[in-house]
């Protein structure tokens, strides 16, 4: 009956797991109703702040965006705007620096003042003598 090498496996496995099992049930056997006093531990309750931190790497995208662009290189002066707000078709929206233009304006102004006194003389002069009328009309230009 034992000569079989299976017949020895099966053996030792079952008394393998009979020596694993049973002290665990030998030992939960032993406390039911015996009336021996749990272990209890005991500690002193103190207030702690727990501090969960998550740090990650990602990219976020938002769910509506707009693109702003300038047709010149100005600085931005004032945004009418806060972050969130819903414009409006022809809103303004910023306002941009633009001494550089009003120089620009001026100078021009000042030019086109020169050129109307310029034309008034040429006029002038031409009532009591006779300037040269291609003089007049590039004036005029």
């Amino acid at each position: 009956m034992f000569k079989t090498p299976v017949t020895w496996i099966v053996l030792l496995l079952v008394g393998m797991l009979a020596y694993v099992y049973w002290p665990a049930t030998a030992l939960s056997n032993s406390n039911n109703g015996s009336g021996q006093a749990a272990v209890v531990e005991t500690a002193l309750v103190s207030k702690t702040l727990l501090k969960d931190e998550i740090i990650a790497l990602g990219t976020t995208q938002a769910n509506e965006s707009i693109i702003l662009t300038s047709q010149s290189t100005d600085r931005v002066k004032a945004v009418h705007f806060e972050d969130g707000d819903t414009v409006v078709k022809g809103q303004l929206i910023t306002t941009l620096e633009h001494g550089e233009e009003l120089a620009n304006l001026k100078e021009l102004e000042i030019k086109l003042a020169e050129q109307t006194r310029q034309l008034q003389r040429l006029l002038d002069i031409e009532k009591s003598s006779a300037p040269a009328e291609s003089a007049i009309d590039s004036q005029k230009a």
